[in-house]
């Protein structure tokens, strides 16, 4: 099992460069967004100027179930806290996510 868990490990640590080690301390909905946009980006592979906020997180950023974990993962570790399956599963597109961390978060738009 051990031996495995190390495969697993390097593989999941070549297709993510994310690697914070500390929650994110956030004061402002830009720096929301900046972090968001950034862990985004990062786990659908592209490049900065594709984000658009209205884009469709799966259709348009293709991220499939498994990426959608590893964003709410990333997001729950890098803002300090708990996204229950209800809260975001629903969420089609970043604006939608922004605004359900920005409520959690409680950080004023």
């Amino acid at each position: 099992m051990k031996h495995f868990d190390a495969e697993f490990e390097s593989l999941f640590s070549e297709t993510t460069t994310h690697n914070s080690e500390q929650p994110l301390n956030i004061s402002s909905f830009d720096e929301v967004v900046d972090a968001f946009k950034e862990l985004l980006l990062d786990i659908a592979q592209k490049p900065a100027e594709f984000f658009c906020p209205q884009k469709r997180l799966k259709e348009d950023y293709g991220l499939d179930s498994l990426d959608m974990v590893e964003l709410v993962m990333y997001c729950e570790k890098d803002f300090s806290l708990v996204l229950r399956d209800h809260e975001w599963r629903s969420l089609r597109t970043p604006e939608q996510f922004l605004e359900m961390l920005s409520a959690k978060l409680m950080v004023a738009v």
